[in-house]
């Protein structure tokens, strides 16, 4: 699926959520922290965090952090997704982030790297399963 053909392969009531939540304005916050791979806040009953990888123009991979899961994608998702077709502000270049956490985590010992993990996994709920459904 592409940022040019997603409408056609989504239920018709999630695209017209999806395009009301970005036109609205729920997307609080989205920055694209390296090439290709997105990272937004979006307004719902809670603020939910969307993740979305790009290869050119095919979407690779997104999450949500809702709880929907009737479908393959949500509201949240199809906004980000509108955003990325028709905003002028997603040609912006990424922010490098992930080139300076590389280099923060270069720098820390292993001790130090696992230290910090596990205090990020104890203080978050759905990095402590995404973490654990790595190990399969």
């Amino acid at each position: 699926m592409t940022l040019l053909d997603f409408e056609d392969c989504i239920d018709t009531r999630l695209l017209e959520r999806g395009l009301q939540y970005y036109q609205e304005g729920n997307i609080l916050t989205i920055e694209q922290i390296e090439k290709g791979l997105w990272e937004a806040i979006v307004a719902g009953t809670d603020n939910y965090e969307v993740i979305v990888e790009l290869l050119e123009e095919k979407i690779i991979k997104s999450n949500c952090s809702c709880p929907y899961d009737l479908e393959k994608y949500c509201k949240h998702q199809i906004a980000i997704f509108n955003f990325l077709k028709y905003s002028d502000l997603a040609k912006n270049p990424h922010s490098g982030k992930i080139q300076k956490i590389e280099s923060i985590i270069n720098n820390f010992s292993p001790e130090q790297l696992k230290s910090v993990l596990l205090d990020i996994l104890k203080e978050n709920k759905h990095l402590r399963n995404d973490f654990i459904k790595k190990e399969n």
